[in-house]
């Protein structure tokens, strides 16, 4: 199959470039994301990488927001902020990948949804926390 982990592209960029367009023009095409070693499904590492991720994440958006606490008039602002940045954010990381890389819609969309919604959580959540500036 594939002689190591790593990611690997059908067909291959160590092809001259008039052999590479008339591949990919006649299909099909792959990007494969291939790990070679086994591993535990459910492994607790995973997790805990996951949830260290996510808190690296709320503590740079509660920053944001914080800084962005003078210009509240209230809870809905904090949540419409944190929505409007989570859509950014994945609207360029999730819809680019269709475009450039030739990934299927669905799946951006997919992840369009999850990453706005993730950040639409996490302002509900702050937004409890984070108040506007009194004057």
């Amino acid at each position: 199959m594939f002689p190591a982990t790593g990611l690997y592209v059908v067909p291959g960029p160590h092809l001259d470039p008039e052999q590479a367009a008339e591949l990919y023009k006649a299909g099909p095409s792959a990007m494969v994301h291939f790990t070679k070693e086994g591993f535990n499904m459910m492994d607790p590492s995973v997790f805990l990488k996951g949830y260290l991720h996510y808190f690296v994440i709320a503590s740079l958006l509660g920053c944001l927001l914080r800084k962005s606490a003078a210009g509240f008039k209230g809870y809905g602002c904090v949540v419409k902020l944190s929505t409007m940045i989570g859509l950014t954010g994945t609207l360029l990381l999730s819809l680019g990948n269709p475009i450039w890389w030739h990934q299927s819609w669905s799946w951006g969309f997919i992840n369009l949804l999850y990453g706005t919604l993730i950040f639409t959580v996490a302002g509900l959540a702050m937004g409890k926390f984070i108040k506007p500036a009194t004057p």
